[in-house]
């Protein structure tokens, strides 16, 4: 997959992967969910920081379940 390769190439350098998160928008906004599950789990697998772009205008009315998400993977997978 290309979005973890970018993952590993910044988690490499000590950079941060800054994303839009994909199927934003009215028309699918429920798929935001499984494109956020797609970053957190590659930077979970790499260890390389990441920043959701845009988070609250993308996530529509799954904002506070895409915070509460990011919020997990904090917990789960702190930065050292």
């Amino acid at each position: 997959m290309e979005i973890v390769e970018a993952f590993r190439a910044a988690a490499k350098y000590s950079a941060s992967v800054h994303v839009h998160l994909r199927y934003a928008g009215g028309k699918e906004p429920e798929t935001g969910l499984s494109a956020l599950e797609e970053v957190v789990a590659a930077a979970a697998a790499t260890r390389a920081p990441l920043h959701v772009v845009h988070i609250t205008s993308m996530g529509l009315k799954y904002t506070p379940q895409l915070i509460a998400m990011v919020e997990g993977g904090k917990k789960k997978w702190p930065r050292t």
